[in-house]
């Protein structure tokens, strides 16, 4: 006689997600931008859910690519509101074996950098009204605007002078810079007013 001794084996997945080729553009970006990321994810059981987390803070859901859930994970990121400098995306992954492997988020990252690219834009210059005569104090102005605010404007006459400091009215530094340029000593003659300003 013989006997079948018939048993049941299980086989796991103990294996977490690969995440690889994780992305977050553009980089340079102004304040405000909106950062793409993106992040490839597999796993022999498919992918469930996808997070992103910005320099260490709450994670965010992204979004997949259907089917079973492997191939370019994505999300964007509002950057308005944060300030200039170097962040670090982390990803994170969970598949859809019965153990809902996560991938660990460490190494699982990219890094970008939030610096104000745009120049500040300077409009409606004016020096003097009609025809000053040498030696008078003229008064110089302009409007500077920027999205970031201005720090500081500055006037030459003529792209040889040293440039001299404006003033600004206050606040976060949008609206008109003044000045004033005595031409003591000065031919008579026409001349030219350059005139810059720093975020």
């Amino acid at each position: 006689s013989e006997e079948n001794n018939v048993g049941t084996l299980t086989v796991t997945d103990a294996t977490g997600p690969s995440i690889s080729g994780t992305t977050a553009l553009p980089s340079p970006a102004d304040p405000g931008t909106a950062i793409t990321i993106s992040s490839t994810i597999t796993d022999l059981n498919g992918i469930t859910s996808a997070d992103y987390s910005i320099n260490g803070g709450a994670w965010t859901p992204m979004t997949g690519p259907g089917g079973n859930g492997n191939g370019v994970w994505t999300a964007s990121w509002d950057s308005t509101g944060q300030s200039e400098g170097g962040y670090t995306v982390n990803i994170r992954a969970t598949d859809s074996s019965t153990g809902s492997n996560t991938a660990d988020p460490g190494g699982n990252e990219a890094s970008f950098t939030l610096t104000d690219t745009t120049l500040p834009v300077i409009s409606a210059p004016s020096a003097g009204s009609g025809d000053p005569e040498a030696g008078a104090s003229i008064p110089i102005q302009a409007t500077v605007t920027d999205g970031s605010g201005v720090i500081s404007a500055q006037f030459r006459i003529n792209g040889i002078t040293a440039w001299l400091p404006m003033t600004g009215p206050g606040g976060n530094g949008e609206g008109i810079w003044t000045a004033n340029w005595d031409s003591t000593g000065t031919p008579e003659g026409t001349y030219n007013v350059d005139i810059r300003a720093t975020d």
